[in-house]
């Protein structure tokens, strides 16, 4: 186990610190990612005291820390440093630039506060990622799996279905954590599709903007564009008479390219 003092750390709440200190949660995470290891290289984002992390490295061909937490990142830097194939990086995931060799796969209890900001630059690097297995408070969670015409399909939906195969695989209660958090949380597993959009950021401006409005229609929300366009297909014109909550992602793929 870590040293005394890590174990005896007060979790830091600008960190958005919760710890995951129930053991059978624990193994329930680390038998998700060793039942579909294939020797990637593992990264494991805010690894904190280290409760995966003591798993993760005994099957890890090759295991990758990146933890912001300052004390943290020392006590696992001391803990492991005679594993030659675990490296500690003192840093914040969201202002690291670094590059990893071949497929990685990701393991993470992400810090609430800016978990879907870490998911999106994840999604949005792709290569070398290729599956992600993430923690999430419950309410995002059910966001990023959300079906067009449920009531949490969003933006993070459109983000997440855009780049990946999300799946929950279960839910945690706040009692599994120190300090317990006010929400109940999610175990969520990604596979990305490893394909670019390249529209994708004006893509992404334009469902931004369709789901702004979601109780309108979306030809109301481009009454502007369409003013310019020449006749539209039967199907693009269809689409426009619905609002953007209940398309899934080929039919917003369609309207966009029609009034690009």
């Amino acid at each position: 186990m870590m040293h005394s003092h890590s174990q005896s750390y007060r979790p830091k709440k600008s960190l958005g610190q919760n710890f995951l200190i129930d053991r059978n949660y624990q193994l329930k995470i680390v038998e998700a990612v060793r039942a579909d290891y294939r020797q990637q290289t593992i990264l494991e984002i805010g690894p904190g005291r280290g409760a995966i992390t003591d798993h993760l490295v005994s099957f890890a061909r090759q295991l990758v820390l990146i933890e912001k937490d300052v004390l943290l990142a020392k006590a696992l830097a001391r803990k492991y440093h005679a594993q030659k194939h675990v490296r500690v990086i003192e840093g914040d995931f969201l202002n690291w630039e670094g590059t990893l060799p071949g497929e990685v796969l990701v393991v993470g209890n992400l810090p609430y506060n800016v978990a879907s900001q870490i998911f999106i630059k994840l999604l949005r690097k792709g290569a070398p990622y290729k599956t992600l297995f993430l923690m999430f408070q419950k309410e995002v969670a059910e966001r990023c799996v959300a079906s067009p015409g449920n009531k949490d399909y969003g933006i993070l939906s459109v983000w997440s279905r855009l780049l990946s195969q999300p799946k929950i695989l279960f839910h945690l209660p706040p009692t599994v954590f120190n300090p317990k958090p006010k929400v109940q949380s999610a175990f969520v597993r990604f596979d990305l599709l490893g394909v670019a959009y390249e529209q994708e950021k004006d893509f992404i401006s334009f469902v931004k903007r369709v789901f702004g409005q979601r109780r309108k229609k979306i030809s109301t929300i481009l009454k502007k564009e369409l003013r310019h366009l020449g006749t539209l297909t039967n199907e693009v014109a269809t689409l426009l008479d619905l609002r953007a909550e209940v398309l899934g992602i080929d039919s917003l793929k369609l309207v966009f390219d029609a009034i690009r």
